[in-house]
């Protein structure tokens, strides 16, 4: 069975690299609220959005965990 949770928490981070969880997925909050804040610009000005907003994500496992840290 293989276990992957989602947030890429400090908790889970160090759960893969003592190897009890084998993976996670982070999300950068920093930048999903630029995201938002430039698309409400946008949409404030009249322009149009794309149908889909990608923010970067990542996953997380035991060969990058140190990247992480």
């Amino acid at each position: 069975i293989i276990v992957v949770g989602t947030d890429g928490i400090g908790a889970a981070k160090k759960s893969i690299a003592d190897g009890q969880l084998d993976a996670t997925v982070a999300e950068f909050p920093v930048q999903e609220g630029q995201l938002g804040v430039e698309m409400a610009i946008r949409q404030l000005e009249g322009q149009k959005l794309p149908a889909w907003i990608i923010s970067q994500q990542d996953v997380i496992t035991k060969d990058n965990v140190s990247k992480f840290q």
